[in-house]
C-alpha cells in the first residue's frame, strides 16, 4: 500500500521522482493524484516548484517565459511534471462535467 504524506518532509516527491526514475506509470499518476489534492499547500513549498518546472528557475518564472519565439513558432519548454498534472486536472473535469449532464 502506498502511503504519502506532506508532513514527512520532501518523501512524497522524492517517491515521485524514484517512480519516474524506475518508470513505474501508474505509481506516477497516483503521485500526481495526490500532488492535485494537496496542490494548496504543495504549492508553499520551494521543492515541489522546483519539480514542477523542472530546469526553470521558480524565481524568472512567468507565464511569458514558458514560451520562446524561434522562427515565428512558439516552443514551449519542457515540463512534464506540469504538463502532466494539467492533463490528468483537464482529464478528470470533464469526466466531472460528463456525470453532472447526466
Amino acid at each position: 500500500m502506498v502511503r504519502l504524506s506532506l508532513d514527512s518532509g520532501s518523501s512524497c516527491l522524492v517517491c515521485f521522482c524514484s517512480l519516474q526514475h524506475h518508470g513505474a506509470t501508474e505509481l506516477c499518476r497516483f503521485c500526481e493524484g495526490f500532488f492535485l489534492q494537496n496542490m494548496d499547500r504543495l504549492l508553499d513549498r520551494e521543492d515541489f516548484h522546483r519539480l514542477l518546472l523542472g530546469s526553470i528557475s521558480t524565481g524568472s518564472f512567468s507565464p511569458d517565459l514558458a514560451k520562446t519565439s524561434g522562427s515565428g513558432q512558439d516552443q514551449d519548454y519542457s515540463l512534464p511534471v506540469l504538463n502532466n498534472l494539467e492533463t490528468m486536472l483537464i482529464h478528470r473535469l470533464h469526466n466531472l462535467h460528463a456525470a453532472c449532464r447526466g
